[in-house]
């Protein structure tokens, strides 16, 4: 843990500012080579001490092995856009021919479940890329032993 100089609160490894006083935290190189041990003797691993990691390795691209459901996930979304479009579509149409509320309410509700359907898509995209990341932090942690 690293100590705030400006008002003496004790600060995570993850943060690179204090939480008390927001000052901004200098790192220093005996965060490189000291690595804390916590009350209950779990190895913790200062924020320079993964930079330095970083620097030493190749970084390369993270392979997801979810490819179906980010298929399954682009195809949605683009239907999502696709129902958008057409409800905006439906909605002028209704609008110029004066079709009453019942136009309205098809054309608007078909431009809603359209948001709906892309929002859904890109909440599996970001849980896929929770998991491919989740996923390649555990390797790289593993290899660190």
């Amino acid at each position: 843990m690293a100590k705030c100089k400006r008002c003496g609160v004790k600060v995570g490894f993850l943060l690179d500012v204090c939480p008390s006083c927001l000052e901004e935290l200098q790192s220093t190189a005996t965060d490189v080579e000291q690595q804390e041990t916590s009350a209950t003797g779990e190895r913790q691993i200062s924020q320079s001490a993964i930079g330095q990691e970083q620097s030493t390795d190749s970084i390369t691209p993270i392979t997801s092995k979810y490819g179906t459901a980010r298929g399954v996930s682009a195809f949605g979304e683009v239907l999502g856009w696709l129902l958008v479009v057409i409800g905006v579509f439906l909605l002028i149409t209704a609008v110029a021919n004066e079709m009453g509320v019942l136009g309205l309410t098809v054309a608007a509700s078909t431009s809603i479940a359209g948001l709906f359907l892309v929002m859904a898509a890109q909440f599996v995209r970001a849980t896929v890329d929770n998991a491919d990341t989740t996923r390649e932090i555990l390797r790289l942690l593993q290899r660190r032993k």
